[in-house]
């Protein structure tokens, strides 16, 4: 019986999955002829937000080098009318993101900011590290932009536009080299695979289970009634 469940599971899941690409598909060429109509149509301006970095200041004097004015990123409004418009509408390419569409509760996310905070951070610090170590160019930011992005976890860029952030980053490299047998030092990390106190993660298979059980639960309370 278990394993008939399990074979009728699977092909439940391959056609939805089916499904699903071809929901992607439809969406993609909705929201194309969509663009087009955008960017042919004269009469239309379109608002959009421009976002400029503005570097650090410093006050550099012959004893220290003081930071007047942290980076900061400066938001514009701008519009884009047709006479600054550049290219042909062949020369974009539109596609969406997997997964993008797909609607998921707050626990869910809940376990991914905690995989990406607990242990995909990290990692990729350590991987920065040894690249340093190496001499080869490395993009702390860029890869946790991608790691996340694969996560769905769309918030990411208000981390490393942040004004706080910058200044936090300034006054750490100010401060120099950090004691290496602190509690939380990074191999501390790497050997709990993760933060000294974190909890580890459940398994996929785990969040399906009571992803199944919190729907089974919610489909069963009572309603409330009405009296009318």
């Amino acid at each position: 019986v278990a394993t008939v469940a399990n074979l009728m599971n699977q092909n439940a899941m391959t056609g939805v999955a089916y499904m699903k690409t071809a929901g992607y598909d439809t969406t993609n060429r909705i929201m194309r002829k969509c663009a087009w109509y955008l960017h042919t149509d004269p009469l239309i301006k379109l608002p959009l937000i421009q976002r400029d970095v503005v570097p650090a200041e410093y006050d550099i004097s012959d004893t220290e080098v003081r930071m007047t004015s942290p980076a900061r990123v400066e938001e514009t409004q701008v519009f884009l009318t047709p006479e600054v418009r550049r290219g042909d509408f062949l020369d974009f390419a539109f596609s969406i993101e997997q997964d993008s569409m797909a609607p998921i509760n707050w626990q869910v996310r809940l376990q991914q900011m905690e995989i990406l905070m607990i242990k995909m951070f990290p990692a990729v610090a350590a991987a920065a590290q040894i690249a340093a170590q190496m001499g080869t160019p490395f993009s702390f930011q860029r890869a946790i932009v991608r790691i996340a992005k694969m996560m769905n976890i769309e918030w990411i860029d208000e981390i490393f536009q942040s004004p706080e952030l910058v200044a936090m980053m300034a006054m750490i490299a100010r401060q120099g080299p950090q004691a290496s047998d602190s509690v939380a030092s990074l191999a501390a990390t790497q050997q709990n695979k993760g933060a000294v106190t974190a909890k580890t993660s459940p398994s996929p298979q785990r969040q399906q289970r009571e992803t199944a059980q919190a729907g089974a639960a919610s489909s069963q309370r009572e309603l409330p009634v009405r009296e009318l």
